[in-house]
């Protein structure tokens, strides 16, 4: 059964390159976070692109081996930036949604950078993903004359200046001036700041984040996003084999696979294995657990579990007030692709017969988001139904 993980592994690109390969993959598809979503066009030369290769960075750097313990995925390596400013520091290779939120997002285009921006949200304890949606979004607001100087401490916040974020995100991490509002997140910082501010933040209205891709050219992302219950996407479709849904896709397609794989991340987060090495198979998983465990253990009681920890995490978040008015994107997060391979085309006019379709599908109420007593009845919660009916 090791073997088999170890084979499905090493078919993909992970195995050799760990996320590496991603960055130039994402700006052929379309789907690179680029300057606060107001592209979807990487405008950077030929010459420095191909610095972001993955064999041109392994080249460069000469990682030297630093993974997981028995991992054979050759990845996590530590480098060394040998020449410039930041010469001799030594850090962890970033991976790409590091690459994603240090280059193109925040308009930035040397992989030194990407390595020095990477260490120093590593090194302040912050997380790399809200990290740079909060940077690109003070960007877009100072080159637009929406927040000044002074409103930033002093910081002037111009695109691609890596001096300039590693001193905001140190005010970040302390919560010195400016960065005492930042520290609450995105969505409670844009609303009290309000106005064109507000327009331009990326966020759901739950209050978290994007991963680090332009999920307006992949509906099932920023679906699966703005549904989520833990502030993430919880059913990677791509993962899945369902690549027709990397540009657009059927919406209620879309919401109907949502529904139906919503199990499997949570089952395997439940083994604390890595998706890197078990590419979520669902079917060796269960393999795998009734080999430790000596149970009679099918894939269907993969899927109870899954779906049982679904609707309890679904239970707490509306005992703590979340409703079903909060599962949608911001205005900019939402918004219509300008230019790239979806140009002009938006999901949010879908919106409404996705989550309809979403909820039924899960066995939820529609008005109010719960999951209904014969839901929670079925998947062995019958302790939690006086809590919400």
């Amino acid at each position: 059964m090791a073997n088999e993980f170890l084979e499905i592994a090493k078919k993909k690109s992970f195995f050799k390159w760990g996320t590496l390969a991603v960055i130039l993959i994402a700006n052929e598809q379309g789907w690179l976070p680029i300057k606060n979503y107001t592209t979807n066009i990487w405008h950077i030369d030929e010459e420095k692109l191909s610095r972001f290769d993955a064999e041109a960075i392994r080249k460069r750097y000469s990682p030297k081996p630093h993974s997981c313990w028995a991992c054979q995925q050759q990845h996590c390596g530590l480098i060394e930036i040998k020449e410039g400013p930041y010469a001799g520091l030594v850090v962890e290779e970033p991976e790409y949604e590091q690459f994603a939120a240090w280059a193109p997002l925040i308009g930035q285009d040397e992989v030194d950078g990407v390595i020095v921006l990477s260490y120093e949200t590593d090194n302040l304890g912050l997380e790399n993903n809200e990290a740079g949606w909060i940077i690109s979004w003070l960007m877009e607001c100072y080159e637009k004359g929406i927040l000044t100087k002074e409103d930033l401490d002093g910081v002037e916040m111009r695109w691609g200046d890596v001096e300039a974020v590693r001193a905001m995100l140190r005010k970040i991490a302390h919560r010195e001036g400016i960065g005492d509002l930042l520290a609450e997140g995105i969505r409670i910082a844009a609303n009290k700041i309000g106005g064109k501010a507000l327009e331009c933040a990326i966020f759901t209205h739950k209050g978290n984040t994007p991963r680090g891709h332009d999920h307006r050219t992949r509906w099932h992302e920023l679906f699966d996003t703005c549904v989520s219950d833990t502030g993430t996407i919880e059913t990677h479709l791509i993962t899945l084999g369902m690549m027709q849904f990397v540009q657009g896709g059927d919406p209620i397609e879309i919401s109907t696979q949502t529904a139906k794989t919503r199990w499997v991340m949570p089952f395997e987060d439940s083994l604390g294995t890595c998706r890197f090495n078990t590419g979520m198979n669902g079917e060796l998983l269960s393999k795998a657990v009734a080999a430790v465990t000596g149970w009679d253990f099918t894939v269907q009681d993969a899927k109870i579990i899954g779906f049982r920890i679904a609707n309890l995490m679904r239970a707490f978040n509306i005992r703590h007030g979340h409703t079903p008015d909060m599962e949608k994107p911001s205005l900019r997060y939402g918004s219509t692709p300008k230019d790239g391979p979806l140009k002009g085309k938006s999901i949010l006019s879908h919106w409404d017969e996705m989550i309809d379709n979403y909820y039924k599908l899960m066995g939820w109420d529609r008005k109010t988001g719960k999951p209904l007593p014969e839901t929670l009845e079925r998947f062995g919660l019958k302790d939690v139904v006086k809590d919400l009916w």
